[in-house]
């Protein structure tokens, strides 16, 4: 009888370890690299903002261990927001120095409300991740009750892994 429960425990101890090994990776472990904005969307997939029509259209670079660049590359100039991100489920927050945050709004937002309207929420309390692969990350800003924003208002932040 010991031998069947020694058998039953080792076997059991295998398939977890097997299926922690070769399991989906964790949005936390998905994010890390490089990522280019690459558009924003209507839900319905209409572009309202291409990356193309950015002028130094950010990079945001997320590695292991938490902390995050936002790279923002101008003619005759380069300027990196360091910060931390983390991801909790289906969410995800990034931290900013004050100064920072208010210089990164400040050129985003100047020509793409909609873009700027997204990266708050990111700075705030989070954004939840709708689609998040290899190769693709898909951000869906939820609008507080307050603005009283339609359903065709609301929009998609799409980036590509670089």
């Amino acid at each position: 009888m010991r031998r069947i429960i020694t058998i039953i425990l080792a076997v059991l101890m295998i398939a977890g370890v097997a299926t922690s090994c070769g399991g989906e990776k964790e949005k936390k472990d998905l994010i890390i690299g490089t990522w280019s904005l690459e558009s924003v969307t209507t839900l319905d997939g209409e572009i309202v903002t291409d990356a193309e029509d950015l002028e130094g259209a950010p990079n945001f670079q997320f590695t292991k261990d938490g902390k995050l660049n936002i790279v923002v590359v101008v003619p005759m100039n380069i300027t990196v927001y360091v910060g931390t991100y983390s991801v909790k489920g289906d969410v995800l927050k990034i931290t900013l120095d004050e100064t920072q945050l208010n210089n990164l709004m400040f050129y985003l937002g100047e020509d793409n409300p909609e873009l700027l309207a997204g990266l708050i929420m990111i700075f705030g309390s989070g954004i939840p991740i709708k689609k998040l692969t290899e190769t693709r990350l898909q951000l869906q800003p939820v609008a507080p009750e307050e603005l009283e924003v339609e359903e065709n208002e609301m929009v998609l932040i799409n980036f590509k892994k670089i």
